[in-house]
């Protein structure tokens, strides 16, 4: 029983901070996360030793988030149908609340603990990157012969136009206004652009 309304206490505190983080960054102190948590400054500490600690908890927390977040890309498909999905995917994970707090909040520490930095890239980019240059080294093989980039170029260049505006625009805190269509129309370009510096065949309209 004890346990249990130890680990009751331990989710609660958790929530709380990734709420107060989410809002105000690293910031925020202990005492104000005993408040939101309903629970007192001294159950926090008996929990996490130190702020730092129980930030670096949430960043691992929101990384899991980002790692989880994996679009299925099958080489069985049409290539322009599956680079479309994940494009369009993994677009919408980037304006994602929880993840735009997890690239903020990595970035504002990464001076004074630039592991978190790493984390985030082992967890989030790298994660998704791999997983491209997977798909793209199957296609690779189907045609055969090379694209006329590396696998490992092409996959990074893809990854990076899949961001688009909204992206950039949001995590600067600029309101832009772009619409769903319009931004599924840039996905769609990026695409077509991207099958045709492949070469693997027309992209169908």
């Amino acid at each position: 029983m004890e346990r249990s309304r130890s680990s009751t206490k331990r989710a609660q505190i958790l929530q709380a901070a990734h709420q107060l983080f989410f809002e105000n960054g690293f910031q925020v102190s202990m005492e104000v996360i005993a408040q939101q948590a309903n629970v007192s400054k001294q159950t926090v500490y008996s929990h996490f030793k130190t702020k730092d600690e129980l930030f670096r908890i949430c960043m691992e927390e929101g990384c899991e988030f980002l790692s989880n977040a994996k679009v299925v890309l099958d080489p069985d498909l049409p290539i322009e149908e599956v680079l479309y999905a994940y494009s369009w995917q993994f677009n919408q994970m980037l304006l994602q609340p929880e993840v735009q707090a997890t690239y903020y909040n990595a970035i504002s520490q990464t001076p004074t603990y630039p592991e978190l930095g790493a984390l985030l890239v082992e967890q989030g980019p790298q994660r998704h990157l791999n997983q491209l240059i997977e798909f793209l080294k199957i296609h690779e093989a189907k045609q055969g012969y090379p694209f006329p980039e590396t696998i490992h170029h092409l996959a990074t260049q893809f990854l990076l136009m899949c961001h688009g505006q909204s992206v950039y625009w949001q995590w600067l805190g600029v309101k832009d206004h772009e619409t769903e269509a319009m931004r599924q129309d840039y996905a769609r370009s990026c695409v077509r652009s991207f099958i045709r510096s492949l070469g693997v065949h027309e992209c169908r309209q």
